[in-house]
C-alpha cells in the first residue's frame, strides 16, 4: 500500500508476522515492524496518521483474540491493538474514527 503523504510503501509479511516499511525512493525494506500473528490486511486512515493491521492477535482461535494493530506512521510504531469479535479478512479505515473489517462471510 503506498502512502499517499510520504516516501513509504508499506507491505505484509505474513511469515514474519511484520508489516514492512520500503522506501519507494529507494526501493529498499527500511524497517519491519511485527503486528501480531498472520496479517491479513491493512488500510491508511483518511488523515494519513496511522496504518490499520488486520491480525489474528494471540492466534487462540477463541472469540475475542483477534485484532486489528494501529501503527502510527509519523515514528512507525505499534502503539496500539484493538480487539474484535471474528477474524478479519479485509479492513477500510473510514472517515475519522470508523473502522470496517470483513470476517469474509
Amino acid at each position: 500500500m503506498p502512502d499517499p503523504q510520504r516516501p513509504w510503501v508499506y507491505a505484509i509479511d505474513r511469515q514474519d508476522s511484520n508489516i514492512l516499511f520500503i522506501d519507494s525512493t529507494m526501493g529498499t525494506v527500511q524497517k519491519m515492524l511485527y503486528v501480531g500473528k498472520d496479517p491479513t490486511d491493512c488500510d491508511i486512515d483518511p488523515t494519513g496518521n496511522f496504518l490499520y493491521v488486520a491480525n489474528s492477535g494471540p492466534g487462540t482461535g477463541l472469540p475475542g483474540s483477534w485484532r486489528i494493530g494501529v501503527v502510527t506512521l509519523s515514528n512507525q510504531a505499534l502503539v496500539t491493538s484493538y480487539i474484535i469479535p471474528v477474524v478479519a479478512e479485509n479492513i477500510t479505515a473510514g472517515r475519522a474514527g470508523i473502522l470496517y473489517y470483513n470476517a469474509g462471510f
